[in-house]
C-alpha cells in the first residue's frame, strides 16, 4: 500500500450502533486486531487509527443478489472524518448487525458479528491494498499471463517464486500461495478463509 506522507490513515466509524460505547469497544478491538497482522504490524510506526463515532445514516445496505454483501455510502461516511477535521486513506464503518456480511475496497464494511475483527481484515486491510480473493470467485477460466493481478498469479504455470502455489484461486486457472505454519504445515490465507488471521507472503509485498 502506499501512502501519504508515509503513513497509513484509517478511519473507522459504525452505522445504526444503539450504544456508543459498544461501537467504541468495537472499533478499539478491530484496530487491535489489525496491527497483529503481517505487514501492518512491523509498520505500526506508519499507521494512524482515527475512531469517530456518529449517528448519521450512512445508507448501508444489504444485497439483494448476494446476502453477504453489505455496502455504504463512502461518500456520507467520509464526511463525518472531515468534519471532525480527517481525511483517513481507509474507512471500515462497523454496522450494527448480527447476520454475517461486509463489502471491501478503501470504504471497507464489516457486521458486528462475532467474526467482524477478521471479516475487518480481509475487507479492509486485504482488499483496501489490492489484494484479490483466493477462493474460487469466479467458475470460468482467465486468460493465461505471466502477469500479476494483487497477489494472484495468472501465468500458465506457478509464479517463479518459492512457497507452495496452488491453482483455483480466484477464477479455476489462476494460482495463489498458500501460508506455511510454524509446524511446517500449510493452510489457506485469510484471502481465502478467515479460519487462518494471516496473509500470504506475497500478499505482504503490497
Amino acid at each position: 500500500w502506499t501512502c501519504a506522507a508515509g503513513t497509513l490513515d484509517i478511519g473507522i466509524t459504525g452505522d445504526n450502533y444503539l450504544w456508543m460505547t459498544t461501537f467504541q469497544e468495537h472499533a478499539e478491538q478491530a484496530a487491535a486486531f489489525f496491527m497483529q497482522r503481517e505487514p501492518y504490524a512491523s509498520n505500526a510506526h506508519r499507521i494512524r487509527f482515527f475512531i469517530v463515532p456518529t449517528q448519521r445514516d450512512l445508507y448501508c445496505t444489504r444485497s439483494s443478489t448476494i446476502n453477504r454483501l453489505i455496502t455504504c455510502n463512502g461518500t456520507v461516511a467520509r464526511a463525518v472524518f472531515t468534519e471532525a477535521g480527517y481525511t483517513p486513506d481507509w474507512v471500515f464503518i462497523l454496522v450494527d448487525k448480527m447476520e454475517y456480511g461486509g463489502s471491501g475496497g478503501v470504504t471497507c464494511v464489516s457486521y458486528a458479528g462475532s467474526l467482524r475483527n477478521k471479516v475487518g481484515a480481509h475487507e479492509c486491510l486485504g482488499h483496501a491494498a489490492g489484494q484479490r480473493d483466493e477462493y474460487q470467485l469466479y467458475s470460468t477460466a482467465g486468460p493465461n499471463v505471466d502477469a500479476w493481478t494483487g497477489q494472484i498469479w495468472k501465468g500458465v504455470t506457478a509464479p517463479p517464486l518459492p512457497g507452495k502455489w496452488v491453482k483455483g484461486c480466484y477464477r479455476p486457472n489462476y494460482w495463489c500461495e498458500r501460508v506455511q505454519k510454524p509446524d511446517g504445515t500449510y493452510v489457506k490465507s485469510l484471502m481465502a478463509a478467515l479460519g487462518y488471521p494471516e496473509f500470504s507472503h506475497r500478499s505482504r509485498q503490497l
